[in-house]
């Protein structure tokens, strides 16, 4: 199981490290809610795309917050549904 005590180094092979992620993920606790930030990249992101698919299959609330000049046209398709709001305190309470 992953812990905060977990480290990876830069000898660990990067499929080791993912596969340590992997595993942990469905041990993982669940959690209130979550923001994805939404950047001009975010779709370009494979890792960051699956874990929203991974906190949407745990029924994780998600909120997108439009970082660096992201806008609508950047949120990627499985943040269908979910709103999305550009960046400030008040949007993010």
């Amino acid at each position: 199981m992953l812990s905060a005590s977990t480290c990876f180094t830069s000898e660990m092979p990067l499929l080791q490290q993912l596969l340590t992620l992997i595993e942990a993920w469905p041990e993982s606790k669940s959690c209130d809610g979550a923001f994805v930030l939404v950047s001009k990249n975010l779709k370009k992101g494979e890792g960051a795309l699956w874990e929203i698919d991974c906190l949407k299959q745990k029924g994780i609330p998600l909120r997108g917050v439009y970082i660096k000049g992201g806008t609508y046209s950047d949120k990627p398709d499985n943040l269908y549904g979910v709103t999305c709001k550009e960046w400030s305190w008040e949007n993010v309470k």
